[in-house]
């Protein structure tokens, strides 16, 4: 029976390999309950037999060596054959990084993943039940500022998050595609100096809506999370120039939209 080994905090734990073939029986022959071809579903293509290692493989990722790649097939990400573990050859660990990684050393594909954090601009969907947090609030001001009543905003407002308008990330997506050829994931966001508090971030849609009614923080109500910090220095490796829109010039080109488009705006 093939073995793999699991990294972990403790000692290596033997355990048995998903995609080796079952043992013989004692008597000899296949076990009652195996099966003797050992091919992928009708459903599933089988994976092509991967390329021979080569000593340098100009396609490889900086930091990262070509070797045996993972079964795509039948095997997960904590299920990689003794000679590879995943643990060694991604540095992340979610399922995107693993598969990107995965696939680029199976097939010579370069996929890749980009995370934005909170992303706000026209368009968006301003529902205030199950829309992002900026959108929500450009709707209750606007409801509020209708109607003559005060704004309620949901806790304390301390919480902090970093916003980034959707036409920024637009070019950066045009960048990803056209000049980011890595296969590890990439942060798209502003830096940790412009995340905002929730109160800030309602205070700005205020302003930008000329709403002069009163603000009632709602202290009821879960805050959540308090920071969802994440780090852009790779970006800015990347792209040492890039400029951001401001905060308040993006809020204000956001709510100017809904204002004209409020019929037929998502909500």
């Amino acid at each position: 029976m093939g073995v793999r080994l699991l990294q972990g905090c403790g000692p290596h734990v033997s355990e048995p390999d998903p995609c080796a073939p079952p043992p013989p029986s004692p008597s000899g022959g296949l076990h009652p309950h195996s099966r003797t071809d050992f091919r992928p579903p009708p459903s599933v293509p089988p994976s092509p037999a991967p390329r021979p290692a080569a000593a340098s493989d100009s396609r490889a990722p900086p930091g990262m060596r070509r070797r045996p790649a993972p079964c795509l097939r039948r095997c997960s990400p904590r299920t990689s054959s003794i000679w590879q573990p995943w643990w060694e050859v991604f540095s992340g660990t979610s399922s995107t990084t693993w598969t990107s990684g995965a696939y680029f050393q199976q097939h010579g594909r370069t996929f890749t993943a980009v995370i934005p954090t909170n992303v706000f601009g026209p368009h968006d969907n301003f529902n205030i039940e199950d829309g992002h947090v900026l959108p929500g609030l450009i709707h209750k001001v606007h409801l509020a500022k209708s109607s003559g009543s005060a704004l309620t905003v949901w806790g304390t407002g301390t919480p902090r998050r970093q916003f980034i308008y959707s036409l920024d990330l637009a070019r950066l997506f045009l960048w990803v595609l056209r000049e980011y050829s890595e296969v590890e994931p990439i942060i798209l966001s502003v830096g940790e100096e412009d995340e905002v508090s929730i109160r800030e971030a309602a205070e700005a849609v205020a302003d930008a809506m000329d709403f002069h009614g009163e603000v009632i923080f709602d202290t009821s109500k879960s805050d959540g999370q308090f920071k969802k910090t994440a780090s852009n220095g790779k970006l800015r490796a990347h792209l040492p120039d890039f400029q951001f829109t401001p905060f308040k010039q993006a809020v204000k080109e956001t709510c100017n939209w809904f204002a004209e488009n409020y019929k037929q705006a998502r909500k």
